[in-house]
Protein backbone atom coordinates (compact mmCIF):
# COMPACT_ATOMS: atom_id res chain seq x y z
CA UNK A 1 0.00 0.00 0.00
CA UNK A 2 1.26 3.47 -0.89
CA UNK A 3 1.40 6.44 1.47
CA UNK A 4 0.47 10.01 0.54
CA UNK A 5 3.41 12.39 0.40
CA UNK A 6 3.08 15.99 -0.77
CA UNK A 7 0.08 15.67 -3.06
CA UNK A 8 -0.40 19.44 -3.44
CA UNK A 9 3.07 20.47 -4.55
CA UNK A 10 4.98 17.35 -5.51
CA UNK A 11 5.28 15.16 -8.57
CA UNK A 12 4.86 12.16 -6.28
CA UNK A 13 1.49 10.53 -5.60
CA UNK A 14 -0.27 12.36 -8.42
CA UNK A 15 -1.78 9.27 -10.04
CA UNK A 16 -4.28 8.05 -7.44
CA UNK A 17 -7.39 6.30 -8.77
CA UNK A 18 -10.80 7.48 -7.56
CA UNK A 19 -12.91 4.82 -5.79
CA UNK A 20 -15.78 3.78 -8.03
CA UNK A 21 -18.49 4.66 -5.49
CA UNK A 22 -17.50 8.35 -5.78
CA UNK A 23 -17.63 8.26 -9.58
CA UNK A 24 -21.09 6.70 -9.34
CA UNK A 25 -22.23 9.40 -6.89
CA UNK A 26 -20.98 12.12 -9.25
CA UNK A 27 -22.84 10.58 -12.17
CA UNK A 28 -26.09 10.34 -10.17
CA UNK A 29 -25.76 13.95 -9.03
CA UNK A 30 -24.67 15.74 -12.20
CA UNK A 31 -25.32 13.67 -15.32
CA UNK A 32 -28.66 12.94 -17.08
CA UNK A 33 -29.67 9.30 -16.88
CA UNK A 34 -29.50 9.06 -20.68
CA UNK A 35 -25.71 9.49 -20.52
CA UNK A 36 -24.03 6.13 -19.99
CA UNK A 37 -20.49 7.10 -19.08
CA UNK A 38 -18.19 9.95 -18.24
CA UNK A 39 -15.22 10.83 -20.40
CA UNK A 40 -12.02 10.76 -18.34
CA UNK A 41 -9.51 13.31 -19.69
CA UNK A 42 -7.10 12.53 -16.85
CA UNK A 43 -6.89 8.76 -16.20
CA UNK A 44 -4.86 7.60 -13.23
CA UNK A 45 -1.73 6.98 -15.34
CA UNK A 46 -1.93 10.31 -17.20
CA UNK A 47 1.19 12.44 -17.65
CA UNK A 48 1.36 15.89 -19.30
CA UNK A 49 3.93 14.82 -21.90
CA UNK A 50 1.98 12.05 -23.60
CA UNK A 51 2.41 12.08 -27.38
CA UNK A 52 -1.10 10.92 -28.34
CA UNK A 53 -3.31 12.59 -25.73
CA UNK A 54 -2.75 15.71 -23.68
CA UNK A 55 -5.72 16.77 -21.57
CA UNK A 56 -4.38 20.32 -21.39
CA UNK A 57 -3.94 20.75 -25.14
CA UNK A 58 -6.55 23.27 -26.42
CA UNK A 59 -6.67 21.37 -29.71
CA UNK A 60 -7.79 18.15 -28.01
CA UNK A 61 -11.36 18.60 -26.69
CA UNK A 62 -12.82 16.68 -23.79
CA UNK A 63 -16.13 14.83 -23.91
CA UNK A 64 -19.60 16.25 -23.32
CA UNK A 65 -19.63 14.97 -19.71
CA UNK A 66 -16.27 14.64 -17.97
CA UNK A 67 -15.08 13.31 -14.63
CA UNK A 68 -11.74 14.83 -13.68
CA UNK A 69 -9.53 13.75 -10.78
CA UNK A 70 -6.48 15.83 -11.76
CA UNK A 71 -3.01 15.81 -10.25
CA UNK A 72 -3.64 18.18 -7.35
CA UNK A 73 -0.55 20.20 -8.16
CA UNK A 74 -2.07 20.99 -11.58
CA UNK A 75 -5.65 21.76 -10.54
CA UNK A 76 -5.38 25.37 -11.74
CA UNK A 77 -4.46 24.25 -15.28
CA UNK A 78 -7.31 21.74 -15.40
CA UNK A 79 -9.81 24.33 -14.11
CA UNK A 80 -8.70 26.67 -16.90
CA UNK A 81 -9.14 23.95 -19.53
CA UNK A 82 -12.64 23.12 -18.24
CA UNK A 83 -13.64 26.79 -18.33
CA UNK A 84 -12.47 27.03 -21.94
CA UNK A 85 -14.95 24.26 -22.83
CA UNK A 86 -17.81 25.10 -20.48
CA UNK A 87 -20.20 26.31 -23.19
CA UNK A 88 -20.46 22.78 -24.57
CA UNK A 89 -19.12 20.44 -21.88
CA UNK A 90 -19.92 19.59 -18.26
CA UNK A 91 -16.82 18.79 -16.19
CA UNK A 92 -17.10 17.32 -12.69
CA UNK A 93 -13.89 17.62 -10.65
CA UNK A 94 -12.89 15.74 -7.53
CA UNK A 95 -10.41 18.04 -5.75
CA UNK A 96 -9.58 19.34 -2.27
CA UNK A 97 -11.66 22.43 -1.35
CA UNK A 98 -8.72 24.83 -1.36
CA UNK A 99 -10.95 27.91 -1.29
CA UNK A 100 -8.05 30.10 -0.09
CA UNK A 101 -6.12 29.71 -3.35
CA UNK A 102 -6.08 32.32 -6.08
CA UNK A 103 -6.95 29.78 -8.78
CA UNK A 104 -10.11 28.81 -6.93
CA UNK A 105 -11.13 32.43 -6.42
CA UNK A 106 -10.52 33.19 -10.11
CA UNK A 107 -12.60 30.19 -11.20
CA UNK A 108 -15.54 30.96 -8.90
CA UNK A 109 -17.60 32.96 -11.46
CA UNK A 110 -17.57 29.88 -13.69
CA UNK A 111 -18.26 27.25 -11.04
CA UNK A 112 -21.82 25.92 -11.23
CA UNK A 113 -21.81 23.58 -8.23
CA UNK A 114 -19.70 22.76 -5.18
CA UNK A 115 -20.55 19.65 -3.17
CA UNK A 116 -18.50 18.99 -0.04
CA UNK A 117 -18.02 15.29 0.75
CA UNK A 118 -18.38 14.74 4.47
CA UNK A 119 -15.95 11.88 4.91
CA UNK A 120 -12.26 11.35 4.22
CA UNK A 121 -11.65 9.45 0.99
CA UNK A 122 -9.23 6.56 0.65
CA UNK A 123 -8.01 6.41 -2.92
CA UNK A 124 -7.44 3.05 -4.56
CA UNK A 125 -4.09 1.53 -3.67
CA UNK A 126 -3.55 3.62 -0.52
CA UNK A 127 -3.53 2.35 3.05
CA UNK A 128 -5.15 5.39 4.66
CA UNK A 129 -7.63 8.09 3.63
CA UNK A 130 -6.34 11.38 2.27
CA UNK A 131 -5.88 13.79 5.19
CA UNK A 132 -7.56 16.62 3.30
CA UNK A 133 -11.25 16.89 2.58
CA UNK A 134 -12.36 16.61 -1.04
CA UNK A 135 -15.30 18.02 -2.95
CA UNK A 136 -17.01 17.93 -6.33
CA UNK A 137 -16.63 21.11 -8.36
CA UNK A 138 -18.72 21.42 -11.53
CA UNK A 139 -18.19 23.56 -14.63
CA UNK A 140 -20.58 23.72 -17.57
CA UNK A 141 -23.14 25.81 -19.45
CA UNK A 142 -24.79 28.40 -17.22
CA UNK A 143 -28.29 27.44 -18.36
CA UNK A 144 -27.88 23.71 -17.83
CA UNK A 145 -30.23 22.15 -15.27
CA UNK A 146 -28.49 19.45 -13.27
CA UNK A 147 -30.24 16.49 -11.66
CA UNK A 148 -29.15 17.98 -8.33
CA UNK A 149 -31.70 20.77 -8.83
CA UNK A 150 -34.61 18.34 -8.54
CA UNK A 151 -33.50 17.20 -5.09
CA UNK A 152 -31.29 14.25 -4.15
CA UNK A 153 -31.53 12.34 -0.90
CA UNK A 154 -28.71 12.86 1.61
CA UNK A 155 -27.61 16.13 -0.01
CA UNK A 156 -28.17 19.29 2.00
CA UNK A 157 -28.02 22.74 0.44
CA UNK A 158 -26.03 25.38 2.30
CA UNK A 159 -25.18 28.98 1.55
CA UNK A 160 -21.54 29.96 1.86
CA UNK A 161 -19.58 33.04 0.94
CA UNK A 162 -16.22 33.74 -0.68
CA UNK A 163 -14.15 36.82 -0.03
CA UNK A 164 -11.19 37.42 -2.35
CA UNK A 165 -8.73 40.20 -1.57
CA UNK A 166 -6.19 41.54 -4.08
CA UNK A 167 -3.58 41.45 -1.31
CA UNK A 168 -2.79 39.18 1.65
CA UNK A 169 -4.76 40.18 4.74
CA UNK A 170 -3.99 39.96 8.43
CA UNK A 171 -6.34 38.79 11.15
CA UNK A 172 -6.96 42.30 12.61
CA UNK A 173 -8.08 43.57 9.19
CA UNK A 174 -11.05 41.19 9.01
CA UNK A 175 -11.79 40.23 12.62
CA UNK A 176 -15.18 41.57 13.72
CA UNK A 177 -15.37 43.11 17.19
CA UNK A 178 -15.66 40.45 19.91
CA UNK A 179 -15.14 37.60 17.43
CA UNK A 180 -13.46 34.41 18.62
CA UNK A 181 -10.06 33.59 17.12
CA UNK A 182 -9.24 29.89 16.90
CA UNK A 183 -5.77 29.44 15.48
CA UNK A 184 -4.72 26.23 17.20
CA UNK A 185 -7.13 23.70 18.66
CA UNK A 186 -10.43 23.79 16.80
CA UNK A 187 -12.84 20.96 17.67
CA UNK A 188 -13.44 21.54 21.40
CA UNK A 189 -13.73 25.36 21.37
CA UNK A 190 -15.87 25.34 18.24
CA UNK A 191 -18.13 22.69 19.78
CA UNK A 192 -18.63 24.91 22.83
CA UNK A 193 -19.43 27.91 20.65
CA UNK A 194 -21.94 25.90 18.60
CA UNK A 195 -23.65 24.62 21.76
CA UNK A 196 -24.24 28.18 22.92
CA UNK A 197 -27.48 29.69 21.57
CA UNK A 198 -25.85 33.12 21.47
CA UNK A 199 -24.84 34.60 18.11
CA UNK A 200 -21.07 34.49 17.66
CA UNK A 201 -18.49 35.24 14.99
CA UNK A 202 -15.47 32.93 14.71
CA UNK A 203 -12.26 33.31 12.72
CA UNK A 204 -10.67 29.91 12.27
CA UNK A 205 -9.00 27.49 9.91
CA UNK A 206 -11.22 26.21 7.10
CA UNK A 207 -10.73 22.60 8.19
CA UNK A 208 -13.40 20.98 6.06
CA UNK A 209 -12.08 17.54 6.99
CA UNK A 210 -13.15 18.28 10.59
CA UNK A 211 -16.55 16.86 11.56
CA UNK A 212 -17.30 19.78 13.90
CA UNK A 213 -16.74 22.22 11.04
CA UNK A 214 -19.03 20.18 8.76
CA UNK A 215 -21.69 20.13 11.48
CA UNK A 216 -21.36 23.89 11.86
CA UNK A 217 -21.78 24.47 8.13
CA UNK A 218 -25.01 22.47 8.13
CA UNK A 219 -26.47 24.10 11.25
CA UNK A 220 -29.39 26.46 10.73
CA UNK A 221 -28.63 30.20 10.98
CA UNK A 222 -24.89 29.60 10.55
CA UNK A 223 -22.99 31.11 7.64
CA UNK A 224 -19.36 30.69 6.55
CA UNK A 225 -17.25 33.02 4.41
CA UNK A 226 -14.02 31.53 3.02
CA UNK A 227 -11.21 34.07 2.72
CA UNK A 228 -8.68 34.22 -0.11
CA UNK A 229 -5.75 34.40 0.35
CA UNK A 230 -5.49 32.75 3.74
CA UNK A 231 -5.14 35.09 6.72
CA UNK A 232 -1.86 35.92 8.43
CA UNK A 233 -1.10 37.26 11.88
CA UNK A 234 -0.17 40.92 12.03
CA UNK A 235 3.13 40.48 13.86
CA UNK A 236 4.42 37.27 12.26
CA UNK A 237 4.40 35.21 9.10
CA UNK A 238 2.23 32.55 10.73
CA UNK A 239 -0.94 31.84 8.79
CA UNK A 240 -3.87 29.43 8.54
CA UNK A 241 -2.25 26.75 6.39
CA UNK A 242 -5.52 25.02 5.48
CA UNK A 243 -7.20 28.27 4.55
CA UNK A 244 -9.29 30.53 6.75
CA UNK A 245 -12.95 31.36 7.21
CA UNK A 246 -15.23 33.65 9.14
CA UNK A 247 -18.04 31.63 10.65
CA UNK A 248 -21.15 33.48 11.86
CA UNK A 249 -23.19 31.24 14.15
CA UNK A 250 -26.81 31.28 15.28
CA UNK A 251 -27.87 34.33 13.30
CA UNK A 252 -24.78 36.43 13.92
CA UNK A 253 -24.18 39.19 11.37
CA UNK A 254 -20.41 38.99 11.77
CA UNK A 255 -20.10 38.08 8.08
CA UNK A 256 -21.20 41.61 7.19
CA UNK A 257 -17.77 42.73 8.35
CA UNK A 258 -16.50 41.32 5.04
CA UNK A 259 -18.30 43.73 2.73
CA UNK A 260 -18.64 42.69 -0.88
CA UNK A 261 -18.17 38.97 -0.37
CA UNK A 262 -19.73 36.72 -2.98
CA UNK A 263 -22.52 34.38 -1.89
CA UNK A 264 -22.71 30.88 -3.31
CA UNK A 265 -25.22 28.05 -2.94
CA UNK A 266 -23.18 24.93 -2.20
CA UNK A 267 -24.15 21.47 -0.97
CA UNK A 268 -22.92 18.90 1.53
CA UNK A 269 -23.16 15.20 0.75
CA UNK A 270 -24.31 14.04 4.16
CA UNK A 271 -24.33 10.27 3.75
CA UNK A 272 -22.44 8.26 1.20
CA UNK A 273 -22.00 4.52 1.21
CA UNK A 274 -18.29 3.77 0.99
CA UNK A 275 -18.64 0.47 -0.82
CA UNK A 276 -15.60 -1.49 -1.94
CA UNK A 277 -13.96 -0.31 -5.12
CA UNK A 278 -14.97 -2.25 -8.21
CA UNK A 279 -12.71 -2.10 -11.26
CA UNK A 280 -15.55 -3.43 -13.41
CA UNK A 281 -17.94 -0.69 -12.29
CA UNK A 282 -15.18 1.89 -12.67
CA UNK A 283 -14.70 0.91 -16.31
CA UNK A 284 -18.46 1.02 -16.86
CA UNK A 285 -18.64 4.58 -15.53
CA UNK A 286 -15.59 6.02 -17.27
CA UNK A 287 -14.07 5.90 -20.74
CA UNK A 288 -10.91 7.46 -22.13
Amino acid sequence: MKQYTSVFASKKDQVARTPSYLVRAAKELFVPSSVERFFDPCPDDWTPDESQWNALDPNQPWGDFNFVNPPFDQTAKFFKRAIEQQDRAVSVFLVPPRFHTRYFANALPNIRRIVLINHRVRFVGYKDPLQSAVCFVVFGPAELTYPLDSGVESVQRIDVGFYASPKPLTVPEVKPPNAHLLHGALSDPLSQIMRSPEPNAVLCAARLDNKIVTQALTTADTYAVFICPTLRHETSKQKFLEGSMLLSTHGSDGYKYLEGHRKFAAHVLLCLSQTAHSEEEYDQLLRN
